[in-house]
C-alpha cells in the first residue's frame, strides 16, 4: 500500500475518534436532569462531574506529549480510547454518583491522551482542511448526541441508554485504530513549519494561548451543558424543542468545522477568529434578551461563530511558538481547557442554585467578552510575520 493511501486512513480513524469525543459531549446537555434527580443532586453537582474528568483530562494532556514520545503515537491512541469506551461502560452502569465521578475521571483521562496526540499530530503534518475536517468530526458526534439522548429520555428510559450507545461506538474505533496504525508513523511535517525557528515570543504568546483555549472550551461546554436546562427549566420549553436547539447548536459548531475544511487555506486565521468573536457576542447577547420567546434560535448562530475559533487557533500553534515546542505546546494548551470546562459550567450551577438557570445566558455573554480579550492580547504579542494567511496547503 502507497504510504499517501496509508496516512490517509490514518486521518479517517482520527476524524473517527473525534465522532466519538463530540458524542458523549452532545448527549450529556439532555441527560443531566435525569441524571441528576436519580442521584438526588442539585445543579452545583454538575461541578463535580466537571472537576472529575478535568483531573483525568489535564493529566492526560500534559502528559501526552512525552508519553507518546516514549511509546509511539499509535499506541496512545489505542490504549487512551480503550479507556475511554471502560470509562463509558462505567457510568452507564454507575449505582452511584461516586462511581460516576469515578468514571469520568477514567474518561477525562483517555480524552486527554488522544485529543492532545491527534491535535499536535495534525498541526505539524497537515493543514487548515484537515484540522477543520478533524474538529468538523467532533461535530458530527456532538449533533447526534442530543437526538441520540432526547430519544431515550423521550421515552422515560432516562440516561444510562445513551451512555451505553457511546460505550459502543467508542470500542468501535479502537478497531480502526488498530487496523491503521502504520499510517500514523508514515505522515511528514509540513513544509512551512519544518524547520521553523521560535518567535522571540514565543513564551508570552503560549501563555495567552492557554488562556485562549481555556476561556473558549470552557464557553464551548458550558453552552453545550446548560442550554437544554435553560429552555426546558428556565424558559418552560418542551423537551422536544430544546433538544432540538441544542443539537442545532451542535450542527452549527458541525457546519463551520465543514466549511473551515473546504475553504481553511483561503482565510486569515486571525482576521477569522475577530469576526467569528464578534458574531458569537451578538447572539449571546440576544439568547440572553429573548425577544419576543425566541432566543434559542440564536443556539445555531453560537455554534456557527465558535465553530472554526479552536481549529484556526489551533493550526497556528507551530506558526506562533516553532516546531521545537508545537507538539508540547499543544498538550499545555490542550491541558489548560479543563480549566475553562471545569469552572465556568460549575460556576453556572452554583449560580442556578442561588438564582435560576437563567443566569446562564449573560455568564455565556461575559466569557465571550473575556475571549475577545485575550484575543486581542494575543494579536498584540505576536509578531506581524507571523500574522499571515493560513497555509496554502491542500491537506
Amino acid at each position: 500500500m502507497s504510504k499517501p493511501k496509508v496516512v490517509r486512513r490514518a486521518v479517517v480513524a482520527a476524524f473517527l475518534v473525534y465522532v466519538v469525543f463530540g458524542l458523549p459531549d452532545g448527549v450529556f446537555g439532555p441527560i443531566w436532569p435525569n441524571l441528576r434527580n436519580d442521584f438526588g443532586r442539585s445543579d452545583s453537582s454538575l461541578g463535580l462531574l466537571s472537576l472529575a474528568i478535568a483531573i483525568g483530562y489535564g493529566l492526560g494532556s500534559l502528559a501526552s506529549s512525552r508519553v507518546t514520545e516514549l511509546v509511539g503515537l499509535h499506541r496512545v491512541l489505542t490504549t487512551a480510547m480503550a479507556a475511554a469506551t471502560a470509562a463509558l461502560s462505567i457510568i452507564a452502569a454507575a449505582p452511584e454518583f461516586a462511581v460516576v465521578m469515578v468514571g469520568y475521571t477514567l474518561l477525562g483521562a483517555g480524552w486527554g491522551f488522544a485529543d492532545a496526540a491527534l491535535n499536535a499530530w495534525v498541526a505539524l503534518t497537515a493543514g487548515p482542511r484537515t484540522m477543520g475536517m478533524l474538529h468538523g468530526s467532533y461535530g458530527i458526534g456532538a449533533f447526534a448526541g442530543p437526538l441520540l439522548a432526547t430519544l431515550f429520555v423521550a421515552d422515560g428510559m432516562a440516561w444510562r441508554g445513551p451512555l451505553v450507545a457511546c460505550a459502543l461506538f467508542t470500542g468501535a474505533t479502537v478497531l480502526a485504530l488498530i487496523a491503521t496504525r502504520r499510517g500514523f508513523g508514515a505522515a511528514e511535517t509540513r513544509p512551512e513549519i519544518a524547520g521553523s525557528g521560535e518567535p522571540a515570543t514565543a513564551r508570552r504568546a503560549l501563555i495567552l494561548l492557554i488562556v485562549w483555549f481555556a476561556i473558549y472550551v470552557g464557553i464551548e461546554v458550558a453552552i453545550g451543558s446548560w442550554a437544554y436546562t435553560l429552555l426546558v427549566e428556565g424558559r418552560g420549553r418542551s423537551e422536544e424543542y430544546a433538544g432540538a436547539l441544542t443539537a442545532a447548536y451542535w450542527g452549527g459548531l458541525m457546519a463551520g468545522r465543514f466549511v473551515l475544511a473546504v475553504v481553511g487555506h483561503r482565510l486569515h486565521p486571525e482576521r477569522t477568529i475577530r469576526h467569528m468573536t464578534v458574531i458569537a457576542i451578538v447572539a449571546a447577547a440576544l439568547l440572553w434578551a429573548d425577544p419576543g420567546g425566541h432566543g434559542g434560535l440564536m443556539l445555531p448562530v453560537l455554534g456557527a461563530a465558535c465553530s472554526v475559533m479552536f481549529p484556526v487557533a489551533m493550526g497556528r500553534t507551530a506558526v506562533y511558538v516553532g516546531e521545537a515546542r508545537a507538539a508540547r505546546a499543544v498538550g499545555y494548551q490542550i491541558g489548560g481547557t479543563t480549566i475553562g470546562f471545569t469552572l465556568l459550567p460549575a460556576l453556572i450551577g452554583v449560580l442556578a442554585d442561588r438564582h435560576g438557570v437563567g443566569v446562564s445566558a449573560p455568564v455565556f455573554l461575559l466569557a465571550l467578552g473575556g475571549l475577545a480579550a485575550a484575543w486581542y492580547a494575543l494579536e498584540r504579542t505576536v509578531r506581524p510575520a507571523t500574522m499571515g494567511g493560513l497555509s496554502s496547503t491542500s491537506a
